[in-house]
């Protein structure tokens, strides 16, 4: 039968693993005299166990350190093995009889397994982080140092092995550094050397390298360098090294057991192994297969299926396996024994300062809303279901989170802004208020074109008269638009032109009502402004709000020659009917103007272009091809190549007349007038359609141009255009299907172009000839007695340096060939771009066809108050932006607050931090503080170092002179710990920060509260461990009223129900004091119940990892009834519009 399947978490192991006996008496006199630190009780016991596990054991009557060690016993014959029990033999033999359920075995002789077992030395040292694991290693090498009785040994193929006494410990490239100086600090006595790895070691260098690490006691690599090193131990060398023993430090990093430090490791030669790390269990139980397959213990090491059946089956197995060969010590059943200084603990609650406040409730909002929510977090829906918004909530989560940190990293996620520097919150609100105006010109012209709409309806009726009032009032509102617009773009273009730029002529479309001007250079690019993204984007503005004002414009003509031509509301030939006659001509040209100005920025690129090309034409400057000559003579062996060379240049000069019949049908087309909309010629509406088949027709013949020049280079280079080819064989499938422009007439040229062109195979290439030549020229007798030979030779060079002259001319002839294609492309394209503006434009005063009934006009006038309301809110948005601007530095009275975990802080000594003063510039509230708090640290703890958070902090550090250093920068640590002018160190949530020791840091700044404490737990561990001489402070900082303090209240919540505390006291400030001995309990319950590959999101762009079920509560916990709610109020909801 198969056995039922356990619930297993990471305690399985934390519980399982061996906790040595309070009372041992002999560890307890273990002194190691060549050891600078002093042991406590509970190390001196890690010791033994790891001496024990090495097959030695600490005897007391030594008289000194090393000759204190000696062997164990060997083990008696024990009538049993692991996972092995005795049954009756059904035979009644006589024999024993051993059956295992977990290997699925029976057998009469258990001194296999027996030896599987007793060969394994070594094991895993899984101390709590910060418990000093480091020293106990340290302790446990100086005192077993292995005497060699034999130098070199060999293996069963025969190989050489050098024998050594060292220890190799494998350290994250982090902690390597610190490896040296704890060593160099406890045990100066030893020899330590860093392995850089064999592709840093010169070849004839490998023998002293070998001959120099066997004598060292200790060598140091790192997990990269014993990675690159996989191909060397897969096939091992002669020159490998038995060493006594491999220490992995952060073991965890293998626990997969199929990288290639892992399978480095598990292959190279020693006597004992150890896995050395505090969190070996990172998601399950599963993850301990890697630290088997390393210590090899079989048959676990080498069999998938045995190890399933351990971790799903026999929990009291597992249970008794890693009680057998792991250790841990936690800080709860410790602290009466060690001398670590008291830790104080203090959370600030923050205000916003206005622009983020309103920053974060407008994003508050829009998650309500796209989550399906109102700002309770009560569903819009009944059918609402958090599968649905699962998504949804998580990204919202994670920008509200961001944006409580600072505006500029939500805005650098969204927008993909990712250069320059951070800004500040001025910044940020200019930002604000930019876009607001953006906001507040979209909406205006939204409701001007729904208003334009609502008269469409009414014309051609008896209601005209309504339509004429609507566009009268439409014309008159886009005129002031207009007017802002060109005032606009005349102070970013002024703005520029004082900055010493290149400013752009102001043309009609950008700041004259009349005239239009543009100007270009000689290359016929115009140099508009429009490059400058601000001058871009206001000639956009103005474009749009001209657009609306021509529409306006046109329809009063039009609503004034309907009211004209009804008799029943004029008479013909009266004054009224002459005074509208003359209006209505008086509103066309105006439109004609407006439409003029609209279009005259495309209209003066085109022409500018066409005009070049016309005067180029005219004037015979375009590029001329110049023909390849043949000299008749040719010699005997030069014969072939000179054949070829002769027929290449035929065809070259055939190709170069198909290519200038080409280029002139092109110019031809290009320097077709475009309508002029000055002349007299009426403009149809169809001028776009008209001018397709004329772009298509371009179209081919560009692209044929195209494919034949690079033909040319072909034939020149000997090199193939992969790009061309591939744009042909593309653009000759589309066409035989009959897709793509002008299909028939690419195939037609495509058909002629292949008539001129040089195949390669037929024709080779003017490079090929040269080659040809000279290997004709190096058979060729060199005696220099003349004949034959002589002539020939001359024959030979004089071709070869004729031809390197062709192939230098003709291969610049052919790249100005190529610029020209891309001076007819960007005509071609300036005059397609015209035509579209010109249809869209002629689009936009076409009919309304729409339905006109009551019903569509009543639904036409809910849309316009539905604009109007929501302009109406964007421009009081707009109203707070400019206020806010002006408003005086926010309160800066910062709450310390309580919840049993973190303390209350002194309210004179936030008084004296929120009294420093900073310079004008403001980086939002958080950043603020901290940077006042380091500030009065400075000069209320002098010599104290503190780490940090977040990248963010880093402007701000350099503005105010607060020097830094960051996990991510080369030598990051070493800089923090060894310069005096590094005051903090700054770590993120992803850091492998397992094993770093900053003990020379005493306060810890966490930035924003975390729901899964264990992040927390280890960042504080990093500074709260032991070796630090300072009392320590953890500062944890929130922005009130914001996500924030829902995961800090839900995270309270659940570490209180950890510690059995009530968990009905939700209010911080309610929370009765906990005794240290409780939350030291309850900290180490949180880090080995975590799985801790899983509290970061796998989204490198999010932070922590946040389980569905707990997103409402961090979005809405405590938050939603707390917006600001002179936020809210001042702005009406657009949830109503």
């Amino acid at each position: 039968m198969r056995p039922k399947r356990e619930s297993w978490s990471p305690l399985d192991f934390y519980e399982a693993a061996h906790v040595p006996a309070a009372d041992d008496q002999t560890a307890l006199s273990i002194e190691i005299p060549e050891l600078s630190a002093t042991l406590y009780p509970y190390q001196k016991k890690t010791i033994q166990w790891l001496l024990k596990r090495e097959g030695v054991c600490w005897n007391v009557s030594g008289p000194d350190s090393v000759s204190s060690i000696e062997d164990l016993p060997a083990p008696q014959d024990a009538d049993g093995a692991y996972s092995f029990r005795k049954v009756r033999d059904p035979l009644a033999t006589g024999r024993p009889l051993y059956v295992s359920h977990l290997y699925h075995a029976i057998t009469t002789d258990l001194a296999p397994f027996q030896h599987a077992e007793q060969s394994v030395r070594g094991g895993i040292l899984a101390e709590e982080m910060g418990l000093g694991k480091t020293i106990e290693i340290i302790g446990l090498i100086t005192l077993h140092r292995r005497s060699l009785t034999e130098k070199v040994v060999y293996t069963g193929e025969g190989e050489e092995l050098l024998t050594t006494g060292a220890t190799l410990i494998v350290t994250p490239d982090s902690l390597r550094q610190q490896w040296m100086e704890e060593l160099e600090r406890h045990a100066p006595h030893l020899k330590v050397r860093y392995y850089p790895g064999r592709k840093h070691v010169k070849t004839d260098a490998e023998e002293e390298l070998r001959v120099d690490l066997a004598s060292q006691d200790v060598v140091i690599t790192t997990y990269p360098i014993l990675s690159a090193e996989v191909h060397f131990a897969m096939k091992p060398p002669r020159d490998l090294v038995v060493k006594k023993e491999i220490c992995l430090d952060e073991a965890q990093m293998i626990e997969s057991g199929v990288t290639g430090a892992a399978a480095v490791a598990r292959v190279l030669p020693r006597i004992n192994a150890w896995g050395v790390t505090g969190t070996p269990v990172k998601n399950d139980v599963k993850d301990l297969y890697g630290l088997l397959e390393f210590l090899r213990y079989e048959p676990y090491a080498s069999s998938a299926q045995v190890w399933r059946a351990l971790t799903e089956s026999h929990k009291t197995l597992f249970r008794s396996l890693f009680e057998s060969i792991a250790l841990r010590h936690t800080k709860q059943l410790v602290r009466h024994e060690i001398a670590v200084p008291p830790q104080k603990r203090f959370v600030i609650t923050l205000p916003f300062t206005a622009v983020e406040e309103q920053y974060y409730g407008e994003m508050f909002k829009k998650m309500a809303r796209r989550c399906g929510m109102n700002t309770l977090g009560a569903p819009l829906q009944t059918k609402w279901t958090l599968e649905d918004y699962e998504n949804e909530m998580r990204t919202w989560l994670n920008r509200l989170r961001q944006s409580a940190l600072h505006p500029e990293i939500v805005q650098r996620r969204t927008t993909g802004r990712k250069v320059g520097p951070m800004r500040t919150v001025e910044e940020v609100l200019d930002a604000m208020i930019e876009q607001s105006d953006n906001d507040i010109r979209n909406d205006h012209r939204a409701y001007l074109q729904t208003r334009l709409t609502h008269g469409q309806m009414l014309e051609n009726s008896p209601r005209v008269k309504e339509a004429l009032e609507i566009w009268e009032t439409v014309k008159e509102s886009a005129a002031v638009l207009v007017v802002e617009c060109r005032q606009e773009l005349k102070l970013v273009l002024e703005e520029l032109s004082a900055m010493g730029k290149s400013a752009a002529s102001v043309s009609a479309l950008s700041t004259r009502d009349d005239a239009s001007a543009s100007v270009y250079d000689d290359e016929g690019e115009a140099d508009d402004g429009t490059s400058n993204p601000r001058v871009g984007e206001a000639r956009a503005k103005l474009r749009h709000a001209l657009e609306v004002l021509h529409k306006a414009t046109f329809f009063c003509a039009n609503a004034i020659f309907q009211i004209k031509s009804n008799s029943d509301m004029t008479e013909p030939d009266s004054d009224e009917f002459k005074k509208l006659q003359q209006l209505e001509d008086a509103e066309y040209g105006k439109a004609q103007d407006i439409r003029r100005e609209i279009l005259s920025d495309g209209h003066d690129r085109a022409m500018s272009l066409i005009e070049k090309l016309g005067r180029q034409a005219h004037n015979q400057t375009f590029v001329e091809i110049p023909e390849l000559v043949y000299t008749e003579m040719k010699g005997l062996e030069s014969g072939p190549p000179l054949e070829m060379l002769e027929r290449l240049h035929g065809i070259l000069n055939e190709q170069a007349n198909r290519i200038d019949e080409w280029r002139e049908t092109v110019i031809q087309l290009l320097c077709q007038a475009l309508i002029d909309q000055e002349s007299e010629v009426e403009v149809t509406g169809e001028e776009f359609m008209d001018s397709t088949k004329i772009q298509e027709e371009l179209i081919v013949h560009v692209q044929v141009l195209r494919a034949a020049i690079a033909d040319r280079q072909e034939a020149i280079s000997g090199l193939e255009n992969q790009l061309i080819k591939h744009e042909t064989r593309v653009s000759l499938a589309a066409a035989e299907n009959g897709d793509g422009p002008a299909p028939e007439k690419l195939l037609a040229l495509y058909r002629l172009r292949d008539e001129v062109k040089p195949s390669p195979d037929d024709y080779g290439s003017l490079r090929r000839v040269v080659s040809d030549l000279r290997a004709v020229a190096s058979r060729l007798p060199k005696d220099g007695t003349g004949g034959r030979a002589s002539t020939e030779g001359e024959i030979v060079h004089r071709h070869i340096r004729a031809t390197q002259a062709h192939i230098t001319s003709q291969t610049k002839v052919a790249t100005a060939l190529e610029r020209e294609v891309d001076r007819f492309t960007s005509a071609m394209n300036a005059r397609v771009e015209y035509y579209r503006q010109l249809q869209a434009v002629s689009d936009s005063v076409a009919p309304y066809e729409g339905p006109n009934d009551d019903q569509a006009i009543a639904a036409c006038v809910t849309s316009e108050e539905r604009h109007q309301i929501k302009l109406g809110s964007a421009k009081a948005k707009h109203r707070y932006y400019t206020a806010t601007g002006m408003l005086p530095e926010a309160n800066k009275n910062q709450v310390a607050r309580t919840s049993g975990i973190y303390s209350h802080f002194s309210a004179d000594k936030l008084a004296q931090i929120n009294d420093i003063e900073l310079a004008s510039l403001s980086f939002g509230t958080k950043i603020d503080t901290l940077v006042r708090h380091i500030l009065w640290l400075r000069e209320s703890d002098p010599g104290a170092k503190f780490r940090s958070f977040l990248e963010i902090l880093g402007a701000a550090f350099d503005l105010y002179k607060i020097g830094f250093s960051t996990i991510d920068r080369p030598n990051g640590i070493t800089r923090f710990k060894g310069d005096p002018g590094i005051e903090c160190f700054m770590l993120h949530g992803r850091a492998n920060s397992s094993g770093l020791n900053l003990v020379n840091a005493s306060h810890v700044f966490l930035c924003e509260p975390l729901l899964n404490t264990a992040l927390e737990l280890q960042a504080i561990a990093r500074v709260d461990r032991i070796g630090q001489k300072n009392e320590t402070t953890v500062w944890l900082y929130l922005i009130e009223g914001s996500v924030e303090e829902s995961i800090y209240n839900l995270s309270v919540k659940r570490r209180i129900d950890h510690m059995g505390q009530s968990s009905k006291a939700k209010s911080k400030d309610s929370t009765p004091e906990i005794q240290e001995p409780t939350l030291e309990a309850a900290n180490t319950l949180e880090l080995e119940q975590a799985s801790l590959n899983r509290l970061m999101s796998r989204d490198k762009n999010a932070g922590e990892a946040v389980a569905a079920e707990d997103l409402w509560e961090c979005l809405f916990g405590q938050v939603s009834q707390r917006i600001t709610a002179d936020v809210t109020d001042g702005i009406i909801e657009e949830d109503d519009v």
